[in-house]
């Protein structure tokens, strides 16, 4: 049997596009150098505005068309509540709708609340079992809060910021399950990580754990 020896091309080269380096300001002490390829250039573009955009006046209008619906006071009226977001939705079984999110904190319930884009009427409200995109009014409540307890205050300085993110349990065995929680961490604006940490429960307006991380004790 003859056999042949077949050259083949070398399959092409490909290069990988430049990443943009990271831009954090104010700029980190302790951030590690960038990794990739910086882009040489960076070009504008123009972008065709929005047929439908929901302006501040929209969202208070909805909002308030909203809270004046009997069937929201039922649901968000007894005890104490906030309207969390305003936004735009595409919704498969008709035309886009504007949905306001709501929730109880008294009976840590959250809500829906559809209307449509012309907001003239409340259409549907239910009952949903997530939680909603945090309010700033509830991150700045939940700092103030931390800032004020007996374990950080004598930590905490002018120059540490706080910032917040939800942490709600999923767990139902959780005794804090479905409460509106917060973790809430204070640190300086040029260093990565944070120095000081709290647990705060909005629902009942308490800081359940805080104090210093590893390395700040």
């Amino acid at each position: 049997m003859e056999h042949f020896r077949v050259g083949l091309q070398r399959p092409p080269e490909f290069k990988p596009y430049g990443e943009p380096p990271a831009i954090i300001e104010p700029p980190l002490r302790d951030l590690v150098p960038f990794p990739g390829e910086a882009v040489d250039e960076r070009l504008p573009f123009e972008s065709d505005r929005p047929e439908y955009q929901l302006t501040p006046e929209l969202i208070k209008r909805a909002q308030v068309l909203a809270l004046a619906d009997e069937r929201v006071r039922e649901r968000l009226g007894v005890g104490r509540y906030m309207l969390t977001s305003t936004s735009l939705r595409d919704v498969k079984e008709g035309p886009d709708v504007v949905v306001v999110t709501g929730y109880n904190y008294t009976e840590n319930r959250a809500i829906e609340i559809y209307l449509d884009k012309e907001i003239q009427r409340v259409y549907k409200v239910i009952d949903v079992h997530f939680q909603p995109v945090p309010h700033p009014e509830e991150v700045e409540y939940a700092i103030a809060l931390s800032r004020e307890d007996e374990h950080l205050k004598r930590w905490l300085s002018e120059d540490l910021e706080g910032t917040a993110i939800l942490v709600s349990p999923v767990d139902p065995e959780d005794k804090y399950y479905f409460h509106r929680m917060f973790d809430v961490r204070f640190g300086r604006p040029d260093e990565r990580l944070p120095r000081y940490t709290a647990l705060v429960d909005m629902s009942n307006e308490i800081v359940i754990e805080a104090g210093p991380l590893e390395g700040h004790r």
